[in-house]
């Protein structure tokens, strides 16, 4: 220090006596001047003049002039030298601190001790407040890892984030989207600062500084410098510092990657440790099959020895290795699916084969290049064999079923069908008789009426009149099919166009309804089915008649959906409306002949309906809710071969 203030005042006594030799020079020249003014009077004999008054003011006055400029020269070469002589010794210290750092850097082991030291370093120094921050990508904030200094709460009240908002142009947001060292020498004079300059100003902070941190071409963080003093930063300063923030991105850079190293190995311990205890045997090899690692189960399961699997290709545990895609070919569902899951026939050491359930995974780098294969056996042999023997007596089973369902539904036709005939046979044939052909009279002379009658009251009590004869008739029709329902003759018919066909003579009788009719099937098919069209007709009549029975006069929406599900065989066909609906314990009774709660009918629509899809092998599911509607399921075989087996809800 006492060789420095030795150098500083020879330097300061130099550029005195240069500004004394300056103003020495100046009078001489003036001097010389004042003599060759002077000169004309010597060649052409005269005397020189003496000097009056007003000459020797003029020579005062240049004489005071020469000394004044002397005298700033002299001074300001003074302010110069003490500027020079600040700068050099702040910047030597900078660079002190920076190499005392640099060297202390080398024995960090974490983020945070490496920013702790940082601020902590800066601040001994000569700077106000350091503190670094790490870019939050999903916030797009600027996270403060580490400070020191006096803060007093500052990094709470100012806004530091680095997304789309253009407003924000403080120097730690500006260094981060820049990319670049961003610098504030006057906070109190900047408008960028305008926002933070009250909370800076407050706390004593008269400049800043704000470098970037880099990891391989991103930023990553950012550090910041406060100063107390105005323009404390130069441009020596700030590439000084700069360099240094480049040391530090490499420090951060190697932290990262020896933590990451250190996890990957913990992670790599726990796994080992994980494989030598499971039960299931674990190898792994590399992607040409060599296998590298094998646990105890494996050699438990195979019969080899640790020592005698690690190096040799993989191939040697499977009878065949071109099936059931061992080999090349679990290689190639690797590239492509990244796993491969099956049945293998392998072999032990001792020859013997046995199955096993194997799981293969592909373990992928950066790059997603396969660089291990992992893979899972579990021996299924005694499995597999209950399986083949469970399978063997599944069928017998399923046949012993069928044939037992067949004798039931053969037993159960003939049991139905006494049961009509003695409920209604007689009373069918009586009704069909007795009633029928009056019906069919009156019809035809509602019919030749409406032809003839032109006024619009008389053909409105026509209408009515027609439609009760429709609804005599299709009460007779359940009596005579109830009683007399025969077995259905199968043809191939479109679903939907019987359903259309029932829409359109049904809707026929409720157009005072004014209801809303949807039909639709899916994929744009009709429904083909293998069924008995007369018997259909008689169903979806049934069941649309009662659907717009219960919408009660009111406006409401019938819908009828088809899902033809032909990998199940299946045709769904669901009618549903927003009727009135049913009590529970009316839904209970839904099929018992002859019940009902209607004005109109007697209680067989719906008991016929079962009995028809029954004898196509299908299924009737109904579900009602009171005030909410109706939903009838009708679940029918698409072919006759599907017509015997249970159709699934």
């Amino acid at each position: 220090m006492e060789i420095k203030k030795f150098f500083s005042f020879k330097k300061q006594y130099l550029v005195i006596v240069k500004s004394v030799i300056f103003g020495f020079c100046l009078l001489i020249l003036l001097t010389w001047m004042n003599e060759i003014l002077d000169l004309p009077f010597y060649l052409f004999g005269g005397q020189k003049t003496i000097l009056n008054w007003q000459e020797m003011l003029i020579e005062t006055i240049l004489l005071l002039i020469v000394a004044f400029i002397t005298l700033k020269s002299m001074f300001n070469q003074f302010l110069v030298c003490n500027s020079m002589e600040d700068k050099l010794e702040r910047f030597n210290k900078v660079l002190l601190l920076i190499t005392q750092i640099n060297q202390d850097i080398l024995w960090i082991k974490s983020k945070q001790q490496l920013c702790d030291l940082i601020c902590s370093g800066f601040v001994k120094y000569d700077y106000k407040f350091v503190w670094i921050g790490f870019c939050d990508e999903e916030t797009k904030r600027i996270v403060p890892q580490s400070q020191a200094g006096f803060e007093d709460g500052y990094l709470e009240e100012i806004n530091i984030t680095h997304g789309q908002d253009k407003s924000n142009l403080a120097p730690e947001v500006m260094a981060v989207k820049l990319k670049r060292s961003s610098v504030m020498r006057f906070i109190a004079k900047g408008t960028d600062y305008s926002s933070w300059s009250k909370q800076a100003l407050s706390r004593g902070y008269m400049s800043l500084a704000a470098v970037p941190i880099f990891i391989k071409d991103k930023v990553i963080g950012v550090l910041n410098f406060y100063s107390g003093k105005e323009d404390a930063f130069d441009d020596k300063e700030i590439n000084l510092l700069e360099d240094f923030v480049h040391n530090v991105s490499m420090s951060l850079e190697y932290v990262d990657n020896e933590i990451e190293r250190a996890n990957l190995e913990e992670e790599k311990n726990k796994l080992l440790k994980t494989l030598e205890a499971a039960t299931d045997a674990i190898d792994i090899a590399t992607p040409e099959g060599i296998i590298k690692y094998t646990n105890k189960a494996m050699e438990e399961l195979f019969g080899y020895e640790n020592r005698e699997l690690i190096g040799r290709n993989i191939n040697i545990l499977n009878v065949n290795p071109e099936v059931d895609g061992g080999g090349e070919g679990i290689i190639s569902a690797l590239r492509e699916k990244g796993c491969w899951e099956g049945d293998i026939l392998n072999k032990r050491k001792d020859e013997t084969e046995f199955i096993s359930h194997t799981k293969v995974a592909a373990y992928r780098d950066k790059e997603e290049k396969i660089i291990s294969i992992i893979a899972i056996y579990r021996d299924i042999t005694e499995r597999k064999r209950m399986e083949n023997l469970l399978k063997d007596r599944k069928e017998w089973l399923e046949k012993a079923v069928k044939e037992r369902t067949d004798e039931l539904m053969k037993v159960q036709i003939e049991l139905d069908a006494a049961k009509r005939l003695s409920d209604l046979g007689k009373f069918g044939a009586t009704i069909a008789h007795e009633l029928r052909n009056p019906l069919g009279v009156i019809r035809m002379a509602v019919y030749n009426l409406k032809q003839k009658v032109k006024n619009a009251d008389i053909k409105r009590h026509l209408d009515s009149i027609d439609k009760k004869v429709t609804e005599s008739d299709l009460i007779i029709k359940n009596i005579l099919g109830y009683s007399c329902l025969k077995p259905p003759v199968f043809e191939k018919i479109s679903c939907k166009e019987v359903v259309t066909e029932c829409l359109i003579s049904i809707s026929s009788k409720y157009n005072e309804l004014k209801a809303q009719v949807k039909v639709d099937f899916n994929r744009g098919e009709g429904g083909f089915i293998y069924a008995d069209r007369i018997q259909m007709i008689e169903l979806f009549s049934n069941i649309m008649d009662n659907a717009f029975q219960a919408l009660s006069g009111q406006n409401g929406t019938i819908e009828c959906k088809g899902n033809y599900q032909r990998e199940k065989n299946i045709l769904k066909v669901v009618f549903k409306d927003s009727g009135i609906g049913m009590d529970p314990e009316d839904l209970n009774r839904i099929y018992e002949p002859f019940f009902t709660k209607k004005i109109r009918g007697i209680g067989l629509g719906l008991s016929l309906c079962r009995q028809i899809v029954l004898f196509h092998g299908g299924k009737l599911d109904i579900n009602s809710i009171k005030n909410q509607g109706t939903e009838v399921i009708v679940s029918l075989p698409i072919t006759r071969e599907n017509r015997d087996k249970e159709i699934d809800k």
